[in-house]
């Protein structure tokens, strides 16, 4: 093995070390106007996603841990009619691409009671 050989490869084995150690971005989800809202008031969900800079993302919208519709939006909030079905735990995820998320944020329940 040359000389320059082995810098190189501590060089090549420090890039992957920070790739696999990235931490990814932590949303958080905002739910207005409250977590307990009455049948046919106006929710909004919030993912808020720290530390995100000016990238461009898509948000994904779940609910009791499946997708939600709309599954996927191109700004972080989404706006619904509350009805009792939607009571549950929502969270939400960021994606750039298909190998850059977000993680997903910690759930918030959600309760819709009738008038």
């Amino acid at each position: 093995m040359g000389s320059g050989a082995l810098p190189r490869i501590l060089l090549l084995m420090s890039f992957i070390h920070a790739g696999l150690t990235q931490e990814r971005p932590k949303p958080v989800l905002k739910v207005t106007p409250d977590q307990r809202v009455f049948r046919g008031e106006t929710v909004s969900l919030t993912c808020d996603i720290q530390r995100a800079g000016n990238t461009q993302w898509t948000y994904s919208w779940f609910k009791d841990g499946y997708n939600f519709y709309p599954y996927q939006t191109a700004a972080g909030e989404y706006n619904f009619t509350a009805y009792e079905s939607y009571t549950g735990e929502y969270s939400c995820r960021g994606e750039i691409s298909d190998s850059q998320r977000s993680d997903i944020s910690a759930a918030v329940t959600l309760t819709v009671s009738g008038e």
